[in-house]
């Protein structure tokens, strides 16, 4: 398990509740974001910087949330 701690106001815990609420009104999106993260745990169970990585190429494909 992985704790993350920032404050409410930091630009990088924005854009992780922006990603957040677009997922919860993207349904679509959300699955596939889901389906990726199992598939990537699969393939790197032992590389979480490979694993963050190609996940990170995923939400950065949605990025209207990011500004």
């Amino acid at each position: 398990h992985h704790v993350h701690v920032s404050e409410i106001t930091c630009k990088h815990w924005l854009q992780k509740i922006r990603f957040r609420d677009y997922l919860l009104a993207h349904p679509e999106v959300a699955q596939a974001y889901e389906a990726l993260k199992i598939e990537l745990a699969k393939k790197y169970t032992y590389n979480r910087e490979k694993y963050t990585q190609e996940k990170s190429a995923f939400i950065l494909s949605y990025a209207p949330f990011t500004d």
